[in-house]
């Protein structure tokens, strides 16, 4: 028999920082704190919060889950040693922050690692995540997930009808997000500008094309301003290039104090959460591309042997940047070509 189930609602506590809060100071009870790193403002955080409600009925109601944000707390430096020393119980963040505090994320930073969305959808129980359950075990971490986040598409100013015709094209690339190999095994020149110069360098010709992320503000803001680009049409290859996706991890010790029951329900619980998530938003810019075409843009989708080129060109990179057990652990993740 299992212990009686406490309803005990749910709760979201909101902080202006991290310091100035009693209730941060330790372990709570049943309580189950979730931190992430999205701003305020993003559409996985504003869901997040919507989901609460499900969340705690599809644990059973044994707990109670609390929502933090980063941002609201004072910032991203303390977030990860914070989760190490217990004031959290699981963070959701991408890999890029894990490994800026000192953790092994092997590939997880490419972002050509997710180029396919099935692959990411395909995750749960899988030979991949098997993987990175044993990569975040290294680092004392337990992995309970991962929600897709968004897309990254390449969108040019000219028209381009097949992977050939990139060649020879100066590609702004996000910083420290793709790998200039990918794109130069494609034929084309990377280089490297932050998002808010991207426009303007697009807008001057300094660049030809640039991989975007799709966002409602980032691609509006492209778009509203595409009409001030003279002597160009404007292509968006709906080929994805690559995947943001965002980790769910926990401390180790998560589990003190919860009976067998409540830990399986919220396994179960958060695990489910992230693969809605991830499909909520990944729904949402389906439907961004149609915006964009009907604000001037070309779509162009290329033929599945320029697409089978672009998978070779992610292996190629692969091969020439990963350790052996990184290229094993990507290889299980997407399969090995």
């Amino acid at each position: 028999m299992h212990m009686s189930r406490r309803v005990l609602g749910f709760v979201l506590l909101v902080c202006s920082s991290l310091f100035a809060s009693p209730a941060l100071s330790g372990s709570s009870g049943d309580s189950l704190r979730i931190v992430h790193t999205f701003p305020v403002n993003h559409p996985a955080y504003l869901r997040l919060k919507e989901m609460l409600p499900e969340l705690q009925a599809a644990a059973d109601y044994t707990v109670r889950f609390e929502l933090y944000s980063a941002q609201e707390l004072g910032g991203w430096h303390r977030i990860v040693p914070d989760l190490f020393e217990g004031r959290y119980d699981f963070l959701l963040s991408q890999a890029s922050l894990l490994a800026s505090n000192g953790i092994d994320v092997g590939p997880l930073e490419r972002s050509d690692l997710f180029i396919n969305f099935d692959t990411w959808k395909n995750l749960p129980e899988s030979e991949g995540e098997e993987a990175i359950r044993d990569l975040f075990a290294e680092s004392n971490l337990e992995y309970l997930g991962a929600t897709w986040l968004t897309s990254d598409y390449l969108v040019l100013q000219t028209k381009v009808d097949k992977l050939s015709d990139l060649k020879g094209l100066v590609v702004r690339t996000p910083q420290n997000t793709m790998s200039f190999d990918f794109y130069e095994k494609l034929g084309m020149s990377p280089v490297s500008i932050g998002p808010k110069e991207t426009f303007l360098a697009l807008e001057a010709g300094m660049v030809d094309a640039a991989v975007m992320t799709a966002s409602d503000s980032y691609w509006t803001a492209y778009w509203d301003a595409s009409a001030k680009i003279s002597g160009y049409g404007n292509t968006l290859i709906s080929d994805r290039v690559g995947g943001q996706v965002a980790w769910l991890v926990a401390r180790d010790s998560w589990r003190i104090g919860l009976d067998d029951f409540t830990i399986v329900q919220v396994e179960k619980a958060l695990g489910e959460a992230m693969q809605q998530l991830g499909a909520e938003l990944h729904a949402s810019q389906q439907n961004l591309l149609e915006t964009v075409s009907k604000q001037g843009a070309t779509l162009t989708q290329f033929s599945d042997s320029d697409r089978n080129t672009m998978i070779d060109a992610v292996h190629g990179a692969w091969q020439s940047n990963f350790s052996p057990r990184d290229r094993l652990i990507a290889e299980r993740l997407v399969g090995n070509k």
